[in-house]
């Protein structure tokens, strides 16, 4: 398989405690077989406005099907079911 056809999208929680109080921050990788191409890390949970807008900035550096960087995998997630996201991907 080629390395750079593969895309993983997954959304991971930390609680980092500093003075007994717990923030909880959200890493959303966009991770490729051998690096990660976009990342963002933000306190508390993304949102659909969050996540549609890290992905309207990942689609920026994609490129059409079946060249490297060309595939999106997303879970079943509810803000990836966004009609917003689905129309953002496929005009795109």
């Amino acid at each position: 398989m080629d390395k750079g056809r593969v895309l993983s999208i997954c959304h991971r929680h930390r609680l980092l405690r500093a003075n007994n109080l717990l923030t909880r921050y959200s890493i959303l990788p966009a991770m490729l077989l051998d690096r990660i191409l976009s990342i963002k890390i933000l306190e508390g949970s993304f949102t659909t406005d969050t996540f549609n807008t890290f992905m309207e900035g990942l689609l920026n550096v994609m490129q059409p099907y079946p060249a490297k960087n060309s595939v999106i995998v997303l879970d079943n997630c509810q803000i990836h079911k966004d009609p917003a996201l689905v129309e953002m991907i496929e005009e795109w």
